[in-house]
């Protein structure tokens, strides 16, 4: 195959990337963090899409496409029902009563998240507590809650998806092993959901099996250890470049 062709191929790419951003479904997420205190409720904190609040709550009043703070800070107690009442904690007293507490904005990978902190009451001393996660399953099937528990034996976590929306919470020890395979699982299910992910490697290998031939034409490297390299090389580097301090 010449260069030219090579070329094409990566322009092609680049135009496909370009408008699956535009249209593409980008996976959806939130990040659930619960933290049990001594003598009092349980602490959380739920970071959740603005983009996925605004398509089950309406956030966006003017319809002009942008989510102000103002406009969030109106919907709150919408915002706060809503997503409180799609999260069931309990154990074997009874259930948990959930009092939101403040609504703050956070970003995650460039996107805002309203984060909802609450207290969770529940009954004394009566085991492990379990939950139950309905947040969007019902609108996305796709959507996916990152859960994290930090308690007196350490940190737990979980991935909380149609198939699995119940989890158990307690203190018992957890291997660094099973929890980095867990996540591992996750990154490659996350990058899987969206075919703009994939198109973005894509344009990586293709880039990264080409080199400048004369100056202005492009041609294949020739060997495989030099294709694999380079790909190694771009990943590494947008990966740096992309690394929030």
């Amino acid at each position: 195959m010449t260069g030219r062709f090579y070329l094409r191929l990566l322009i092609v790419a680049v135009l496909m990337l370009d408008a699956g951003a535009a249209r593409a479904h980008l996976a959806s997420d939130s990040y659930l963090r619960l933290e049990p205190t001594a003598g009092g409720p349980l602490k959380g904190q739920w970071d959740i899409a603005l983009r996925d609040l605004d398509a089950v709550v309406g956030l966006d009043a003017d319809g002009d496409g942008a989510i102000t703070w103002g406009e969030l800070r109106t919907k709150r107690q919408a915002v706060e029902r809503y997503a409180l009442g799609h999260l069931g904690l309990a154990n074997a007293g009874g259930s948990c009563a959930l009092d939101p507490t403040e609504l703050l904005v956070d970003y995650h990978a460039g996107l805002a998240y309203a984060v909802i902190r609450f207290d969770a009451a529940c009954p004394a001393g009566a085991g492990p507590l379990k939950l139950n996660y309905r947040l969007l399953f019902d609108v996305d099937p796709t959507h996916r809650g990152l859960l994290t528990i930090v308690g007196p034996s350490g940190v737990e976590t979980a991935i909380l998806s149609p198939g699995a929306a119940q989890a158990t919470i307690d203190t018992a020890e957890h291997s660094l092993a099973g929890e980095s395979r867990r996540f591992l699982l996750f990154g490659f299910d996350h990058i899987l959901l969206g075919y703009d992910h994939l198109l973005f490697i894509a344009v990586l290998l293709i880039t990264a099996s080409l080199r400048r031939a004369d100056g202005r034409n492009w041609a294949p490297i020739d060997g495989l250890a030099r294709v694999i390299l380079e790909t190694f090389k771009v990943l590494t580097a947008f990966t740096l470049a992309t690394r929030r301090p």
